[in-house]
């Protein structure tokens, strides 16, 4: 499988953010608070979440990943 890109619309503190995967080696540079953690958090969520979740399941995504109303974002 390749990635080639991943559409956070939001995730966790990112409101709206396409990030590109091109071929061979991606690295993820960034100053803290960039979103780094979160890009991981949303590909390892993609990847690895079950297809059917239960409520009880959904609702603890829901309350890991989306974002804090009135919270800090990332644009």
């Amino acid at each position: 499988m390749k990635l080639k890109s991943i559409q956070l619309k939001p995730f966790a503190g990112i409101l709206d953010k396409k990030v590109e995967f091109y071929p061979g080696l991606t690295v993820i540079l960034g100053p803290n608070e960039a979103g780094k953690s979160t890009l991981l958090n949303a590909l390892k969520s993609v990847l690895f979440t079950e297809v059917e979740l239960t409520k009880v399941r959904f609702d603890k995504l829901m309350k890991e990943y989306m974002p804090v109303k009135g919270g800090d974002t990332i644009r």
